[in-house]
């Protein structure tokens, strides 16, 4: 006999394998800023994501240079 708990545990895991997939995959071009957190996600895959990279990419595509 099988516990549901167990059945959770491998959705949980079957879960977290897919969200990694996806933020290997994803191109991050959608965010969303926490700034009492002062923390930055994807909003598409949810992977965490370095505030300072994510302002470097949006000053290459809109900033002045363009």
């Amino acid at each position: 006999m099988v516990k549901i708990a167990s059945m959770d545990e491998a959705r949980r895991k079957r879960s977290e394998k897919l969200k990694t997939l996806m933020a290997r995959t994803c191109e991050h071009k959608e965010v969303i800023v926490y700034a009492s957190e002062r923390s930055v996600r994807c909003a598409l895959c949810g992977a965490s994501l370095d505030p300072f990279d994510v302002l470097v990419d949006l000053m290459q595509r809109y900033g002045p240079d363009r």
